[in-house]
């Protein structure tokens, strides 16, 4: 037995638990058949890409990762909530845009300055308002909205 086998035979179930996960995007599966690459191999070539940018690319490339990120999942999630008359969902991908504008606005310009490698912190931060287990923006409107509702309430006329 070779060792490069003794050292990727405890992944294999990893590799198949994600190949499973992967299967279900109709992207990765329409870029697997036409480049003949397993989905596995695409996904952590852009993990990787992704990652590399964000650690040691220059912050033009940085950013745009950062924002690429931050808004092309969140964008399609919203919309498919809109299509599906997602009440719910909706509030919450409106509270995480509301978080990210905040953040892009106020934030950044002192991230930038005080925090090292701050797109790769912003990216993680921001993954954890759009992840489906943490559903960090959904509990940013739980916590805000009492605090809001004066501001947003519909005034009733006499």
């Amino acid at each position: 037995m070779s060792s490069l086998h003794t050292l990727t035979l405890p992944l294999v179930p990893y590799a198949n638990q994600a190949n499973r996960y992967l299967s279900r995007s109709g992207t990765l599966r329409y870029y697997e058949k036409e480049l003949g690459v397993p989905k596995l191999y695409l996904a952590l070539g852009l993990y990787l890409v992704g990652t590399l940018a964000l650690f040691v690319g220059p912050a033009g490339l940085a950013a745009f990762v950062a924002n690429l990120v931050a808004i092309a999942y969140p964008t399609h999630a919203a919309m498919r909530a809109a299509v599906n008359n997602d009440t719910e969902a909706l509030k919450t991908w409106a509270t995480y845009f509301a978080v990210y504008g905040y953040m892009v606005t106020f934030v950044d310009t002192v991230g930038l300055q005080y925090v090292p490698w701050y797109y790769a912190v912003r990216t993680a931060l921001l993954a954890v308002l759009f992840s489906s287990p943490t559903m960090g923006a959904a509990k940013i409107y739980e916590l805000a909205l009492p605090h809001l509702d004066v501001l947003y309430r519909a005034k009733k006329r006499d």
